[in-house]
């Protein structure tokens, strides 16, 4: 029996259709650089007048600044005594200072209050950015290659790209970078941690994540990781140590979390032993690394 030909059109239509729309899933899932990206940087501390002048910089800086909106939650002993938000670019929001605040409580503020949806977030902590620091941000999360990645940095004393890796100091857990190989070519890598000095997120990410009400670098890179995100960290120098403005943290961890994160692999900033090309970025060579790793174990 011939099938009729309006049948067999109608047929390849839908079937054309769902593989669209499969096409279309597909692609969500992978970020797709615009240059028209928005980026919200959060800002958080006690000094008003060095806050905006950070953010300001943060603003100078930048490779393209109209993209960029920054967000500062200033906590001060009398709101009214301190000078108005700049607005345009910067939005300030004087906070009257509490017993609790902190760091972690001021973004919740800062998201919540101040974000304008802006494709991408940046929460900023005791650092300064350099030059051109959201065009590397950018590259850097593109180049991870998923939407739910988390890009951190970090850099030595020194300035120098840096990797977490968790230390025991004076009996607590402690993030501490570890400084990439000299003439480490511009690259992202996994990150077995995430830090509070500078974390670029997916908008989206960021709402779906568990919002960051602890202080506790482990405490909260394990939320994350729970919740499906993604950490990984770049080797471009994107940011500099700086004051923190006189933010508080409250670490608050929970003990048992904080001592079964005590890993080799943490203590060595790796995420995959066998993987080469970790081992190799972080630490030069395979042997190197896995002379690290070992160390770390006994």
């Amino acid at each position: 029996m011939a099938i009729p030909v309006a049948l067999l059109l109608l047929v390849a239509c839908l079937v054309f259709a769902a593989l669209a729309q499969g096409g279309a899933q597909a692609r969500l899932e992978t970020p797709r650089r615009a240059s028209g990206d928005s980026i919200f940087v959060c800002l958080v501390g006690k000094d008003s007048r060095a806050l905006i002048e950070r953010a300001e910089r943060v603003v100078a800086r930048a490779a393209a600044p109209s993209r960029v909106h920054v967000g500062v939650v200033a906590f001060v002993d009398d709101a009214p005594a301190h000078h108005a938000p700049p607005g345009g670019q910067i939005t300030v929001l004087h906070r009257v200072s509490q017993r609790g605040d902190s760091l972690s409580e001021g973004r919740v503020v800062a998201l919540k209050r101040i974000y304008r949806r802006e494709r991408h977030v940046l929460l900023l902590h005791a650092c300064e950015v350099a030059e051109r620091w959201d065009e590397a941000c950018l590259e850097a999360f593109f180049e991870a290659g998923e939407q739910s990645a988390v890009v951190v940095a970090m850099t030595t004393a020194e300035g120098a790209p840096a990797f977490p890796a968790l230390r025991q100091n004076d009996g607590a857990l402690d993030v501490v970078p570890v400084p990439f190989p000299e003439k480490v070519a511009p690259t992202t890598t996994p990150s077995a941690l995430w830090v509070h000095r500078f974390s670029f997120w997916d908008a989206a990410t960021l709402a779906g994540s568990p919002p960051p009400e602890t202080d506790s670098q482990v405490q909260y890179t394990h939320a994350l990781l729970r919740h499906g995100a993604r950490l990984a960290v770049t080797t471009r120098v994107v940011c500099e140590p700086a004051s923190r403005l006189g933010a508080r943290l409250h670490p608050n961890g929970d003990e048992a979390a904080l001592e079964a994160a005590h890993t080799a692999e943490a203590r060595v900033g790796v995420v995959d032993p066998a993987s080469k090309a970790e081992l190799i970025c972080k630490y030069g060579s395979v042997d190197a690394g896995k002379v690290a790793l070992r160390k770390a174990r006994r």
